[in-house]
């Protein structure tokens, strides 16, 4: 009888569809950081086609924007340019919309967020508001010497100059790494060396996710 209260087929009528999905449906987040020519780019873009999944990162982000509006992109390339983090109010507008986006995908894949604290814990929220229980972040580990190295040999953007270099490698230092120790007491880091080649450090990515008790099963 549906006389007090709507029957459960009005009330799923109701739901979207979208919605509907994600509330059943076990959703993963693969995290990727590290620091300026660690490889995260690389590898997040691996395993986002290794798992059909979306890939989310403010480079793309970034540059998708620079093409749509000269004035946000002004504003980004101000604080790019200069060797600063974005605020974390445009990143959380930003990655917001990007996770809404691909609400009906089971995994999503992140290059390069959350850097501060302050990104983790609002990325924490959207992760709970959308129903994404199973959360890793792979740590790309190499030396700030080694990461200098790489960049000297790469032409890039424009704010892979020397100086934005150092100020952002010490930016890791200060606000990352703090970042990614908190991970480690949740017991959700998993750290890799990332000095190796690339196809080395996809196959350690690859072992330590299969004996991961939450991302073991997606491993083929």
């Amino acid at each position: 009888s549906c006389y007090m209260i709507p029957c459960l087929k009005s009330i799923l009528i109701l739901i979207k569809p979208r919605k509907l999905l994600a509330i059943y449906m076990n959703r993963y987040a693969l995290l990727f950081v590290g620091p300026q020519g660690s490889g995260k780019g690389t590898q997040a873009k691996y395993f986002s086609n290794y798992f059909h999944a979306p890939l989310i990162g403010t480079g793309v982000i970034f540059r998708n924007h620079a093409r749509r509006t000269t004035f946000f992109f002004r504003l980004l390339s101000k604080y790019i340019r200069a060797g600063r983090l974005v605020p974390n109010y445009i990143i959380y507008i930003l990655i917001s919309k990007k996770i809404h986006a691909y609400s009906t995908e089971s995994i999503l894949i992140f290059d390069g967020v959350p850097r501060t604290l302050t990104q983790k814990k609002s990325l924490d929220t959207l992760f709970i508001k959308n129903n994404i229980t199973h959360c890793k972040i792979v740590v790309l580990d190499i030396p700030k010497k080694i990461s200098i190295q790489r960049l000297s040999v790469r032409k890039r953007e424009d704010d892979d100059n020397d100086v934005a270099i150092k100020k952002r490698l010490n930016g890791y230092i200060k606000k990352t790494v703090p970042m990614i120790q908190v991970y480690k007491r949740e017991g959700r880091a998993l750290i890799i060396d990332g000095t190796p080649s690339v196809s080395l450090v996809t196959n350690s990515i690859k072992k330590i996710l299969k004996s991961d008790h939450e991302f073991g099963r997606l491993i083929v």
